[in-house]
């Protein structure tokens, strides 16, 4: 162990042996420990085999070592720095900058940038090193859920295939109970068409309540399509009236003075009374719609692929209920569900124009459609 070597010499004089002594030590297998502050040294255990560079780190702060010792670095000597710490007066600190060679200046500041990206460097490892222990415990836990799916996917596996194999089994029994029956009773088609017939009597059979002397002949449907001006019944209904308007998905009844919209199956076709009663007023129409009517459609919270049928037949209903504009509300998200939304609008043959809503309307997370 050698402590400032020949620190009491020349200093360009003591680095050559130095070096001398090094190489000497080297060469004869000695592990060596050897301080110094010359520069030249530090460049010859940098260039040098089996020779290293060591340092202890220092703070830079509170000019003052934190004992942490590091391989390969050579330390700064922070002369000027430390000066300044026992108030050397500044005139001289700056003389004495002016007396350093080019590559010595350059040397302490390689030193000070290399110190200073080491430090940034342990940093960013030591952030690595939190972040891929947590990912390998991330890692774990999803290895274990999935080994939970695979064994969950092939227990429902198997009992779906032990519950399909008993409904087949029941099945056949049901098949090879029904065939033998049938077998047996030859006559049995046609009792089960008397039975059905008598059924179906019961279930149209009109209600007493409901018929009186006054529309027991109105009761019975004219043959034929249902046309402007002809008169017609709500099914299940005791309301008749006047079609006064047919549209492509709605018709218009005139119910004394009321305009109902609703739809073409849900009319059938009525003698005309012999009456002097005007059905067609002359005055504007009350207009009612038959059943609720929504005017928005939520399909947060759905996948794209399972749009297609809800807001078709959303559209739909609200086109055959004389409704012009509508809305959608898909929310804002990753914007997923909202192109969906806008593709099937543009591929529409009812759809007019769409916008996204305004601040007041739901801004962003709600397109209004007009048909």
């Amino acid at each position: 162990m050698i402590d400032e070597i020949a620190s009491g010499t020349d200093p360009v004089l003591g680095s050559a042996l130095s070096a001398s002594i090094l190489n000497y030590l080297s060469a004869k297998k000695c592990i060596s420990i050897v301080t110094t502050h010359n520069s030249e040294l530090k460049e010859f255990a940098y260039s040098t085999d089996m020779i290293e560079n060591g340092s202890l780190e220092f703070n830079t702060e509170n000019l003052s070592p934190n004992f942490k010792f590091s391989t390969g670095v050579p330390g700064q000597s922070f002369t000027f720095e430390i000066a300044r710490k026992y108030d050397f007066p500044e005139d001289i600190l700056n003389d004495a900058g002016k007396y350093l060679s080019e590559n010595e200046s350059r040397l302490e500041d390689l030193l000070k940038e290399l110190n200073e990206t080491k430090h940034k460097y342990e940093v960013l490892r030591n952030k690595y090193d939190i972040e891929n222990s947590r990912l390998s415990g991330l890692t774990n836990i999803y290895d274990t859920k999935l080994k939970e799916l695979t064994k969950n996917e092939k227990e429902l596996k198997y009992k779906a295939k032990l519950d399909a194999e008993n409904i087949l089994k029941n099945a056949n029994k049901l098949i090879e109970k029904t065939i033998k029956e049938l077998r047996e009773k030859e006559n049995l088609h046609k009792e089960i068409k008397k039975e059905f017939a008598q059924a179906a009597a019961e279930i149209i059979k009109p209600d007493p309540e409901d018929v009186n002397e006054n529309n027991v002949n109105d009761t019975i449907a004219a043959e034929g399509d249902i046309r402007l001006n002809d008169f017609v019944r709500i099914r299940d209904t005791n309301s008749t009236g006047e079609v006064i308007q047919i549209s492509e998905h709605a018709v218009t009844v005139n119910i004394n003075g009321l305009a109902v919209k609703t739809t073409m199956d849900e009319l059938e076709k009525m003698n005309k009374p012999d009456t002097n009663e005007k059905y067609r007023s002359d005055t504007s129409y009350v207009e009612l719609n038959t059943g609720t009517v929504s005017t928005s459609l939520d399909l947060r919270g759905k996948y794209t692929y399972e749009i297609n049928n809800s807001l078709y037949t959303f559209l739909d209903e609200a086109l055959r209920n004389g409704l012009r504009e509508v809305s959608v509300i898909h929310g804002k998200g990753s914007g997923k569900l909202r192109d969906e939304v806008h593709k099937l609008l543009r591929e529409n043959s009812m759809v007019k124009s769409f916008r996204l809503g305004n601040l007041s309307e739901g801004d962003s997370g709600v397109t209004l459609v007009e048909l």
